[in-house]
């Protein structure tokens, strides 16, 4: 069914946030998509060059590091939750799209601020300026995130299309982290020769207006079709479905534990690097660039397989796989070349798991809660904030790993003691995150139903 035919049916779209009429499938799919192209230029951004911004632009050292990415990302979990009660509180047409309207602008904004450095006298602000700009970021995200991921259960109830849609967004997020991971160090370099403290800012300055632009395309082209979610039951009856919801708790706790993984090999490619490889930190970008062009790849490539079989089979199957490269890794320092293979084969599961965990938690989210509550929200918002306190205690321990093997920042040699935490924060933990993400998959409930 197409969304044309779906808005016919529903009879809704006079009272629609979006003031576009219903688009077509394909522009739906398109514009969903850059949505998450939008979230993860900045993502990609922050996983793959933010701690590297703060030791070698900033001169933080680790431990402080830590500190700021552990505390702002508690902070923004809160925020999570209160964005996803108001999601479930707002009337049906017009419970995602405002905050894609009006969060776009300050998620963009502090974007920007999060990469300005403080220099001169002001430097030793440093640390404070960091903790309160990312902490923005952190907050401005929540406005953003769960609105973004409740809309897919927003816009169509058809699980073939959403499987698309769910494809969609991967492409688009493997697309936002290669356009960050191409562009950002070389666009710095080019805007200022020899002044990174000038160029980083303004290459991410172009950044924050493609983000703004492709938010306004998600809410003007992704309409919300799907009513009879919209609840205002208690927050008891509503987490008391989610509790007794075991496919929400399952898909939840392997994308957790898929994106702890993921923060420690996006935040610790670049200074393998530069640091085991010996390579300039372009290199990283590329590593960076070719993994999540593997991303990309298996993005589109696993949507045929998601049609055919059961999801939790696809999720599992390639959740495993995606550790299986690294693991090859840990068998012998891999070269530059070999690196890049590895990296690449990593990063096609990566993008295969990830569409298929997209498309499974929007069938955990309807198959999930009661007859008294519908809620969308909260499961989404919640789903959110596991997945941000992996994160939040993945780059907490990132820092804390890179401290302990006695990293220093602003040193162009490293010790061999930091070189073997770089290269364990590269393949070890990531590789045993990876499998424990696909194995949790065994748990799902089977259920006999496919895609339409």
């Amino acid at each position: 069914m197409t969304l044309i035919a779906q808005a016919e049916s529903d009879g809704v779209g006079a009272h629609s946030a979006n003031p576009v009429t219903a688009p077509s499938e394909g522009v739906a799919c398109l514009s969903y998509g850059l949505g998450d192209m939008a979230i993860n230029l900045i993502w990609g951004a922050v996983m793959g060059y933010l701690m590297y911004f703060y030791t070698e632009v900033c001169l933080l050292p680790p431990a402080q590091i830590g500190v700021i990415m552990l505390t702002a990302r508690l902070i923004g979990i809160g925020g999570d939750l209160l964005i996803g009660i108001a999601v479930d509180r707002r009337p049906d047409g017009l419970r995602s799209l405002p905050f894609l309207r009006y969060g776009s602008v300050p998620f963009a904004g502090f974007f920007l601020l999060t990469f300005v450095p403080l220099i001169g006298g002001a430097h030793a602000w440093q640390f404070w300026w960091s903790l309160l700009t990312y902490t923005g970021l952190t907050l401005s995200y929540a406005v953003i995130s769960t609105p973004y991921s409740v809309l897919i259960n927003l816009v169509t109830d058809d699980s073939r299309l959403r499987a698309r849609l769910a494809t969609s967004r991967m492409i688009g997020c493997s697309a936002g982290i290669i356009i960050a991971s191409a562009a950002m160090i070389p666009l710095a370099d080019l805007l200022a020769p020899g002044n990174r403290q000038l160029g980083v800012p303004l290459s991410v300055a172009i950044g924050a207006i493609i983000t703004w632009i492709s938010l306004r395309a998600t809410y003007r082209h992704c309409p919300e079709r799907i009513t009879g979610h919209s609840t205002r039951v208690s927050l008891r009856t509503t987490f008391q479905a989610l509790v007794r919801n075991r496919r929400w708790a399952v898909v939840t706790l392997s994308m957790a534990t898929n994106m702890f993984g993921i923060t420690f090999l996006f935040g610790s490619v670049i200074y393998y690097s530069h640091f085991v490889l010996g390579l300039s930190d372009h290199y990283g970008g590329l590593l960076l660039l070719l993994m999540n062009a593997g991303i990309l790849i298996g993005s589109a490539a696993i949507t045929p397989a998601m049609e055919r079989w059961p999801l939790r089979l696809c999720l599992g199957v390639t959740g495993t796989l995606s550790a299986l490269p690294l693991f090859v890794g840990l068998a012998g320092a891999p070269d530059t070349v070999h690196a890049i293979v590895l990296l690449l084969l990593n990063g096609f599961f990566i993008g295969a798991w990830s569409s298929c965990s997209y498309a499974i938690l929007a069938e955990a989210a309807d198959k999930g809660g009661t007859a008294k509550s519908r809620a969308l929200g909260v499961p989404f918002a919640l789903n959110v904030a596991s997945t941000k306190l992996a994160i939040s205690f993945g780059g907490y321990l990132l820092a804390l790993l890179l401290a302990y093997g006695g990293f220093e920042g602003g040193h162009a040699v490293q010790s061999a003691s930091a070189r073997d935490a770089i290269a364990s924060a590269c393949f070890t933990v990531p590789a045993i995150a990876f499998l424990i993400s696909g194995l949790v998959a065994i748990f799902y409930p089977a259920t006999k139903e496919r895609p339409a």
